[in-house]
């Protein structure tokens, strides 16, 4: 069963409430930081903790995360394009999709760190597949894919082992 990969995401939504509720722009950066990567590091513990030494959960894990990756639509979307490519996008080259109300990609620019956000906190990702959406917004459809994920995995899991 998915134990480890629920613990992340459990993470995943107080990382969530602390970003609907931070006004200071460095904190919400570090934040969103913190929740993107725990939204990867979901797959990656059910793949590498909650799999591992387990062959049935293993081959259901390989075979959605398959899916994600390659066959277009809303999956793709939201792991590769969203989950994935953000994080990357964070950890490699601390490049962030949330920009601020006017448009200003959020990078740290040596200015004031105790900057205030806007006080609707409203955070358009700049490109890709949620264009123009506000990141918290697609943060909480990430949380609840995932969700969904991990039920459809536990669920195929058990059958499998039931039939076995």
């Amino acid at each position: 069963m998915t134990v480890a990969a629920r613990t992340v995401l459990a993470d995943c939504e107080l990382a969530l409430a602390m970003l609907e509720e931070e006004e200071r722009a460095d904190r919400w950066r570090v934040l969103w930081i913190a929740g993107v990567t725990a939204l990867r590091t979901v797959g990656d513990a059910f793949h590498r903790v909650d799999a591992d030494g387990d062959p049935v959960i293993g081959r259901v894990v390989r075979a959605h995360h398959r899916r994600w990756v390659d066959e277009p639509g809303p999956d793709q979307d939201m792991f590769r394009d969203f989950i994935k490519s953000e994080r990357d996008d964070l950890v490699h080259l601390y490049r962030f999709g949330p920009s601020d109300a006017d448009g200003h990609v959020l990078v740290f620019d040596g200015g004031d760190s105790a900057a205030t956000v806007e006080a609707d906190l409203y955070r358009p990702l700049v490109d890709g597949p949620f264009a123009g959406e506000d990141a918290r917004d697609v943060f909480v459809r990430a949380v609840e894919w995932w969700q969904t994920k991990l039920n459809l995995i536990d669920s195929e899991t058990t059958k499998t082992l039931r039939t076995s």
